[in-house]
């Protein structure tokens, strides 16, 4: 006898489908699963959101359609020229990807936007999260401009390791003296 599946239940085979498409989604820059909603019923995946950008619309239909797994693709997605989202709508999401990034102790980013602009301040202790910050914010539709003022208080090369954090994990390295020059 097969099991009952209420109607807006999904099986696990298009769980695990839509889970390696998001996965897929979130590692490509021009997209974000914030713009899209995917659906899978029997691997046929439905895809559906708006884009501001042609480029990025052909990016998602791209990174779906070639997804192992989908036996077939229906696009309902849509570009729409000057795609607008509110900006609380937008800071809400960009803040709830900057608090996913656990800084450690001393170190903080805060978000503002304002008809689409988003602004970052804040001191961290390495280049590449200040970076990954903007690139957070560039990565969403709707996004007009992004001013990163966020200050990189040393280099990575010249944090104090005597001082744990508990979100951090310091590894220490001693190199041979056969090697070391």
């Amino acid at each position: 006898m097969k099991p009952v599946v209420a109607k807006n239940q999904i099986s696990k085979r298009d769980e695990i489908l839509i889970n390696r498409i998001r996965k897929r989604i979130k590692w490509d820059t021009r997209v974000s699963n914030s713009d899209v909603v995917i659906q899978a019923k029997k691997g046929e995946v439905t895809l559906t959101g708006s884009f501001d950008k042609q480029y990025r619309r052909e990016a998602a239909v791209d990174l779906v359609s070639s997804t192992q797994g989908v036996l077939k693709f229906v696009d309902k997605s849509r570009v729409v020229p000057e795609y607008f989202r509110e900006s609380l709508e937008l800071e809400k999401l960009i803040t709830k990807k900057i608090q996913l990034m656990q800084l450690p102790k001393g170190e903080w980013i805060e978000v503002s936007v304002k008809n689409g602009v988003v602004e970052f301040d804040g001191l961290v202790s390495m280049p590449r999260i200040k970076g990954f910050a903007s690139r957070i914010a560039w990565e969403l539709s709707g996004v007009q401009d992004c001013v990163n003022r966020i200050k990189v208080q040393r280099e990575p090369s010249e944090i104090d390791m005597s001082m744990p954090s508990p979100n951090v994990i310091h590894y220490k390295t001693q190199i041979p003296d056969s090697i070391a020059m």
